[in-house]
């Protein structure tokens, strides 16, 4: 099944690439099956800016190659940081330009959004389990080595491990799990 899904995925930046690359990997999915698209600031303003600014196009791109091409299945991961709002916020930030299109389960979209940011999950995935703050930010106290390695981890993360998972983490691992294969 792996072979036939394609993977669009859009993501703020650099670290957060490392990270879905090494998940996406681990998970077996074919790198040339995966088509990166970097939000990130050398385009001008935020990165989370420009994933929401990009977000309704790659979703309507995606229903639109779900109407066409029954022989496969192409996904819209989508990876932004909550940042000091809360996840639903985000989401609804997110839906808000599809108004009454708003994704929904039916959708081959993906949306993981880390409260606070990447590098929570990171802290929390590489430090076995260590509990983590939401709230806090952990950007400096991870390394890129340990963002891979947590990437990886991801991966083969089974549901008794996602007990002390930061509720983000937690909800964004179901998310997942819902990309065939």
């Amino acid at each position: 099944m792996k072979q036939k899904v394609s993977i669009v995925v859009l993501y703020e930046g650099g670290r957060d690439y490392q990270f879905l690359k090494s998940y996406l990997a681990k998970r077996g999915y074919n790198s040339h099956k995966i088509r990166f698209e970097q939000c990130a600031r050398s385009s001008g303003g935020s990165g989370e800016k420009r994933v929401r600014d990009v977000y309704p196009v790659q979703v309507r791109d995606i229903r639109r190659y779900k109407t066409q091409n029954c022989s496969s299945t192409r996904w819209l991961l989508v990876h932004i940081d909550a940042d000091t709002l809360t996840v639903d916020e985000r989401l609804r930030q997110l839906n808000a330009p599809l108004g009454s299109e708003a994704v929904n389960v039916d959708d081959p979209v993906c949306v993981v959004i880390p409260k606070r940011n990447t590098e929570t999950w990171v802290y929390h995935l590489v430090n076995d389990g260590t509990p983590v703050s939401e709230e806090d930010d952990y950007k400096i106290r991870v390394t890129d080595d340990q963002v891979r390695d947590a990437g990886r981890r991801l991966g083969s993360l089974s549901d008794q491990a996602t007990v002390n998972c930061p509720p983000s983490l937690r909800r964004s691992i179901a998310e997942l799990e819902r990309i065939p294969g």
